[in-house]
């Protein structure tokens, strides 16, 4: 199965939230909510999109080609790829009935990603008893693999007992989204969950023990106090543009973020990611890696784990074109100096 042929089936199994569209450019979906969409009345998800467009490439055969390396390393562990599933809720509702249950499909997704070598997260539920489901299932396929258990920013006690079971099933990393803040759940709790202090999540980082991911940073402020609270690891995110509208691109605040930590932190960077040359990208403006969300969604609906080897095969078909052309051997090769942006 080819990347043309788990998108043919996907349009087939979508459920019309999600459209399946040749280009993902977030315009189709629109403000489709619950669903892939975004919060109104501006489209985030759609400029997410439109930015990494008006990064160009800057062609360059001058040099000494060698054999093309796409290896990334995250937390010792290599990979074949820079790319990270992203994880998703309720992709039941999101995108396709194909998948009666949460479950079912994160087992697939996972499953895919541990065959392609790349690293994986998924959303572990709202009650703990879900949390142990996914666990137990999990554990008992026994993929192998780099599986990224994903938690919102719950009250303090609950996110530890959370990070409690991280540590029980020894989960390889874990990853907050921060900026699940904008759910209304949180918004409606007086606890202290939702936004968090810089000493809340010191805390929490010093109590997980393992690896831990703070997705969710937008601003150069933002990283800074990512960096103090003691995270050594971001995601720049804007939650697809579903948490709040009116927005700025990944895109466009990557670079500067990267300027003003990544010399101290492991930057990755999610929104609008598509190709093997977004990719590139995004690496060239600063970025370690990349967390791709929807369109792997896709990709799992058009063919299961066979789906994403088949993305993540077309994802490094261009992202070895783009190093090739513009004069990179190896990841760390890939610079500033290969991209212009158009502003």
């Amino acid at each position: 199965m080819n990347y043309n042929e788990v998108m043919q089936n996907a349009k087939k199994l979508v459920n019309g939230k999600c459209k399946a569209c040749d280009v993902c450019n977030g315009l189709a979906c629109g403000f489709t909510m619950p669903g892939p969409g975004c919060r109104p009345p501006y489209n985030t998800a759609a400029r997410n999109f439109a930015k990494w467009q008006d990064v160009l490439l800057n062609m360059d055969n001058i040099y000494a080609k060698g054999n093309i390396d796409t290896t990334f390393t995250l937390f010792g562990r290599e990979f074949d790829l820079p790319v990270i599933a992203a994880p998703i809720g309720a992709p039941q509702l999101h995108f396709s009935d194909k998948y009666t249950e949460e479950l079912e499909y994160d087992l697939e997704a996972m499953q895919g990603c541990a065959e392609s070598n790349i690293a994986g997260s998924y959303w572990v539920g709202f009650e703990e008893d879900t949390y142990i489901r996914k666990l137990e299932a999990i554990k008992a396929a026994d993929f192998g693999g780099f599986l990224i258990p994903a938690i919102k920013p719950f009250a303090n006690e609950k996110a530890k007992r959370y990070l409690d079971l991280c540590r029980k099933y020894n989960m390889p990393a874990v990853l907050m989204d921060i900026d699940g803040a904008g759910l209304p759940m949180f918004k409606e709790n007086a606890d202290d969950s939702g936004c968090k202090s810089i000493e809340s999540l010191r805390m929490l980082r010093e109590y997980a023990g393992i690896p831990f991911i703070l997705k969710g940073i937008m601003t150069v402020k933002g990283a800074k106090k990512a960096l103090e609270a003691g995270f050594d690891t971001i995601v720049v995110s804007n939650h697809g543009g579903r948490v709040l509208s009116c927005l700025p691109s990944t895109a466009e605040v990557l670079e500067e973020i990267c300027d003003a930590v990544g010399d101290k932190m492991t930057i990755l960077v999610d929104g609008g990611i598509r190709t093997g040359y977004d990719v590139f990208k995004a690496l060239a403006l600063g970025a370690d890696g990349v967390l791709i969300a929807r369109t792997i969604s896709t990709a799992v609906v058009g063919g299961g784990k066979d789906g994403v080897g088949a993305y993540m095969e077309a994802i490094k078909k261009d992202l070895c074109d783009a190093m090739e052309m513009c004069g990179a051997n190896s990841l760390a090769e890939i610079d500033r100096s290969m991209v212009r942006v158009i502003r």
